[in-house]
């Protein structure tokens, strides 16, 4: 009985049982490599389509998240929008309660500045009065300075004006103005004069037009600005004064004569002089020490031009002596006979 069997393959002998085992085992083998194949195609195919279906639920996914996101956003805009709207009305409202206060703090500041211009008006126009009064009685220490009261009619200042003697001449009446110009200001203080018998009236306005500078006499009364109130004081108060005398020389010649005598025997006239001879002197004055101003100037420019024209000499004197061709200049000449010089003469 056989019990072996040749290997076709490699040609060694085989037990029949082992090559039938050998054999069984191969196709085994290969069935089960069919099958592992087979299985793992199946494999690759399932999990191609569970790739598939993986990315089909990632696409799902994602664009449900977009819509999602797309929802939240336009949730969002629709709350900015809302807060927004909410934010501008409340806005509207405090720029509107903003605006309310400024127009209140500027109605105001306006009223207040009213108030204050209407203060600083009266205390500029009260301490132009009081500046007013206390010239009147530095410069006119004999004449009687009377301030008119607070809430009484009339004008600020009447000035009763008394000579030397201490008789009475006249009244003037005093009116000061630190405000913008009015033209009703005339006809109050014509009222103002008949009402207190005022010989003259003069008006003060620091804002004074044109044509009234720097006096003028229109309907009665005196009008002027602060710079030539003081000269006109002075000529009424002398026109005042010579009234009086006229009006007691009709009344007694001889009494004329002595108030005339008074006069010019007075204070008031030896300063008048004095005052005219001063302002003569210091015209004067102010001549001779332009003369002499004039004079050191012209002596200064005087040596500057002697030297100048004594350099040119001799420098012309010096170029004639070396080139001994150079002609006599009538102009340099005329110039050192001008100066009692001798002209240059060539060392050639």
């Amino acid at each position: 009985m056989i019990n072996t069997v040749k290997c076709p393959n490699c040609g060694e002998e085989v037990e029949i049982s082992k090559a039938i085992f050998d054999e069984q085992l191969t196709a085994a083998k290969k069935e089960m490599e069919e099958q592992s194949q087979k299985r793992i195609k199946e494999l690759s195919f399932e999990m191609a389509s569970l790739i598939k279906q993986n990315q089909s639920l990632k696409r799902l996914e994602e664009e449900r998240e977009l819509e999602t996101a797309k929802k939240i956003a336009v949730a969002e805009d629709k709350v900015r929008i809302e807060a927004s709207k909410k934010a501008t009305e409340e806005a509207g409202l405090k720029l509107s309660e903003k605006d309310k206060k400024i127009s209140d703090m500027e109605k105001m500041i306006e009223e207040l500045k009213r108030t204050a211009q209407q203060g600083s008006q009266q205390t500029q126009g009260e301490v132009l009065e009081l500046e007013l009064e206390q010239l009147l009685k530095t410069e006119f220490p004999n004449d009687i300075i009377k301030e008119v009261p607070k809430g009484i009619r009339g004008a600020d200042i009447i000035q009763e004006v008394y000579d030397k003697s201490s008789r009475f001449c006249g009244t003037i009446l005093w009116e000061s103005k630190n405000a913008k110009w009015s033209q009703g200001w005339i006809q109050k203080l014509k009222d103002d004069q008949r009402a207190v018998s005022g010989d003259v009236a003069v008006l003060l306005s620091v804002d004074l037009p044109k044509e009234f500078k720097p006096f003028k006499f229109q309907s009665g009364i005196w009008i002027t600005n602060r710079e030539s109130m003081l000269s006109l004081a002075f000529a009424i108060r002398k026109n005042l004064y010579e009234v009086y005398v006229t009006k007691m020389a009709n009344e007694d010649k001889g009494e004329k004569m002595a108030v005339l005598y008074e006069y010019v025997n007075s204070l008031e006239f030896r300063q008048k002089i004095e005052t005219m001879v001063e302002t003569f002197s210091a015209m004067f004055d102010e001549i001779e020490r332009e003369k002499r101003w004039f004079a050191t100037k012209w002596a200064r420019q005087e040596k500057i031009v002697r030297k100048a024209l004594d350099s040119t000499h001799q420098l012309y004197g010096n170029v004639q002596g070396i080139t001994g061709t150079l002609p006599e200049m009538k102009s340099l000449v005329a110039s050192v006979a001008n100066e009692g010089f001798e002209p240059p003469t060539s060392s050639m």
